[in-house]
């Protein structure tokens, strides 16, 4: 259920700029194709790092992840311990990093127009 309220407000984020570029007559200026570019590798930066962790997590609790086969058991869950160690990892704050790192530098092109 999530990810479908992250894609659609994803649909709605591009929508709402797209709309606002030509509002704005800003399609002209490099700061707005940035914004696009650093949006564009911030997303694809979370998605190749989020995308293992969580689909090893999910196979580690026993549930199928992406990718696998559907006519195919569900995965042993792993040992309590394991699954404490897995989720002491720090990938989700690295992802909370790039997210709000790209976050402030889309928010500064918007607000300073730099080039």
């Amino acid at each position: 259920v999530s990810l479908a309220t992250v894609y659609v407000s994803l649909l709605v984020l591009l929508a709402a700029g797209i709309a606002a570029g030509f509002v704005g007559d800003h399609w002209g200026r490099l700061w707005i194709w940035t914004s696009i570019g650093v949006l564009v590798v911030m997303l694809g930066f979370m998605f190749a790092v989020a995308s293992p962790y969580y689909s090893d997590l999910r196979r580690a609790v026993g549930q199928k992840a992406y990718g696998d086969k559907k006519d195919a058991a569900p995965p042993e869950p792993v040992a309590p311990e394991e699954l404490a160690r897995r989720l002491g990892s720090s990938r989700p704050w690295w992802l909370l990093a790039i997210g709000a790192v790209g976050l402030v530098v889309i928010i500064w092109l918007m607000e300073v127009k730099p080039f």
